[in-house]
């Protein structure tokens, strides 16, 4: 999968939509205007009157258009907001329960070779087998799976599910599916209020008075119409909730194929799911149809409105000589995993990703084998942090640890006594243990610790969450010199715990050109000195079409932690496209001695993740 192409896919998506969106307001608008002529005019003033088809448009678009936008803004959060919204309760890391465990060990076994933030994990209180993934960013992801997934699906089958879900939210699926929640709420809104005024209508009839029967009867009358039209949108809605779904479900199929490099798996979920079904109940399911791995609801009319392709196609197009047979949950269930089977890496087989593969390569990858060096950073993270990976007072004493041990070694007494003195002794104590069981942690393994600990952090609240935020921020200033890592740690923990409004991406290079002089800038003064820096990032920029000709070197030298945070949050906002531009350039710079070194290639890892774009666990 081509992640920058599968992000372009994902906004020319996200354009149809809103055309389908217009055409289906367009066409609710002319049925309540044609209604309005028949009862009122009855066509014999003509049946075109500029005044009332005005009125009715804007009445329409204001109704349907400040609807979707409310219901979009009300899921700001992101999935964990969609996720409660139908009754998913969140997994405590600290659970105990060996189902939810494994679950949790396999997102986030995805999460560190992706180079995503773990997602929050939610589980559905249905008996049925399905899941979702939902969020605008990886971010503020979250994943559902039903409890019946977690209790018929073994390990590999369960692989394939969290591989498919991760392929949703990697090739930007998420934020479109977001926003089509919010199209058919709009759309489904004049339906509402069509059966609101009927309603009202009965009500009006029971009252003794003429003028009571006359409002019941406008009441009845207005009712009817926005019940036919607000009908109409609702059909048209479902058509394009199953429109934009079906065939994005055979390309998540076929990159958590890829990601796994096991079919067995997706294709033995599916079997299982074809025998004992896939139905959500909850009251709002219809709203999230679209997210399922599989159709959650009954299917009307042959199918029309389903929002996923055939099960059968789908299992034949992962084993082409499956014979029919289906696989039930009791038949397939193997018992709950023993630790030693839980510590074994999952069924994997191919080539996987080149070795030597660059930031860009990687970036949106997931293959057999960086799972399976997923699988074993994880195991070391376990045995070295434990409890720290699940508590957030415990995460948040990680990752001072993290930002302490990286500082120089001068400035190490320095910033443990301004945590002693900001937050006792006791949170000084915790540091030193994390320091010491992070001795000899392998570079590879940091980032994704930090991604590790992210939504345990996010459990924070309130006045622990503020002053854990500053807290991060002084330790990454207090040695006077800005390492990268520490850099990209604060960047992304703050991002994560007060992420962004979601703006307008920048498509044009010339506003991000100053932000990315000093992103280059400081890499170059990160990889050597001056002179050589200053040759590096001409020879990085020579290659890039976009801002060869725009960015300059900085004239102070090396950016500072104010400037370099500016040009991030600049170049958070421009397309994935531009983004691209960046990495490239930034790998040019980097490699520019010929070689690849695995200090370069963590260097590589976290620029990508402080301009927000996964990148796959090289080896």
């Amino acid at each position: 999968m081509d992640f920058f192409a599968a992000q372009d896919e994902a906004r020319r998506r996200t354009r149809r939509l809103v055309w389908l969106f217009v055409a289906a307001v367009a066409v609710m608008t002319v049925g309540i205007y044609l209604a309005l002529m028949v009862m009122f005019a009855g066509g014999n003033g003509g049946w075109w009157d500029g005044t009332v088809f005005a009125w009715v448009a804007g009445s329409v678009l204001a109704v349907v258009g400040l609807s979707s936008l409310g219901k979009i803004a009300g899921l700001r959060a992101g999935g964990t907001a969609v996720a409660e919204s139908v009754g998913g309760r969140r997994l405590d890391a600290r659970t105990a329960d060996a189902d939810e465990r494994r679950l949790l060990n396999i997102v986030e076994e995805m999460a560190i070779a992706s180079g995503v933030p773990v997602p929050a994990v939610y589980v559905l209180p249905e008996e049925s087998i399905n899941a979702f993934a939902a969020g605008f960013t990886p971010d503020d992801a979250a994943v559902a799976f039903t409890r019946g997934a977690l209790r018929d699906l073994n390990r590999d089958e369960l692989q394939g599910v969290v591989a498919h879900e991760f392929s949703h939210i990697l090739n930007g699926d998420m934020r479109l599916n977001i926003h089509l929640i919010g199209v058919l709420f709009g759309i489904l809104v004049l339906s509402v209020l069509g059966q609101a005024l009927l309603r009202a209508s009965l009500a009006g009839r029971r009252g003794q008075s003429k003028e009571g029967a006359g409002a019941a009867m406008l009441f009845a009358g207005a009712g009817v119409v926005l019940l036919v039209a607000g009908s109409v949108g609702v059909f048209f809605g479902r058509l394009i909730q199953s429109a934009v779904s079906r065939q994005r479900e055979y390309l998540a199929d076929a990159a958590a194929v890829q990601f796994t490099r096991h079919p067995d798996g997706l294709a033995g979920a599916l079997r299982k799911i074809a025998a004992a079904g896939s139905r959500v109940s909850h009251p709002h399911s219809q709203d999230v149809a679209h997210l399922f791995f599989a159709n959650g609801l009954r299917l009307p009319l042959g199918g029309m409105f389903a929002t996923h392709p055939p099960l059968e196609d789908r299992i034949r197009a992962l084993d082409p000589a499956w014979d029919g047979s289906l696989t039930t949950p009791s038949s397939g269930r193997r018992p709950s995993p023993s630790p030693a089977e839980e510590a074994a890496p999952p069924t994997t087989t191919g080539a996987g990703l080149p070795r030597m593969a660059g930031a860009v390569v990687l970036a949106g990858v997931i293959g057999a084998e960086a799972l399976e060096r997923a699988q074993g950073v994880l195991g070391d993270l376990e045995a070295r942090c434990g409890e720290a990976l699940r508590d957030p007072l415990e995460a948040r004493a990680l990752v001072f640890a993290l930002l302490v041990s990286d500082s120089l070694p001068a400035a190490r007494p320095g910033q443990l006594d301004y945590l002693r003195g900001s937050a006792g002794e006791e949170t000084e104590e915790a540091v030193e243990r994390r320091r010491q069981a992070l001795d000899g942690l392998p570079e590879n393994e940091r980032l994704p610790l930090v991604e590790l600990v992210l939504p345990v952090l996010s459990l924070l609240e309130g006045r622990e969450r503020t002053d854990f935020l500053a807290r991060v921020e002084r330790l990454v200033l207090a040695d006077g010199q800005i390492t990268w890592f520490a850099f990209v740690t604060g960047w992304m923990v703050r991002r994560h715990l007060e992420p962004p409004e979601h703006w307008r991406p920048i498509d044009q290079p010339r506003p991000l050109a100053e932000a990315v002089g000093v992103l280059l800038g400081f890499l170059a003064a990160s990889e050597a000195g001056a002179e050589q820096g200053r040759a590096a990032f001409g020879r990085a920029l020579a290659g890039s079409e976009a801002f060869r000709d725009l960015a300059e070197y900085p004239p102070g030298g090396v950016p500072d932690y104010r400037q370099l945070d500016e040009a991030l949050r600049r170049l958070g906002g421009a397309t994935f496209a531009l983004r691209k531009e960046v990495l490239e350039a930034a790998e040019r710079l980097v490699t520019d001695d010929g070689t690849v070194s695995a200090t370069e290639k963590e260097l590589l890892r976290l620029t990508a993740a402080a301009l927000d774009i996964p990148s796959a666990l090289a080896g």
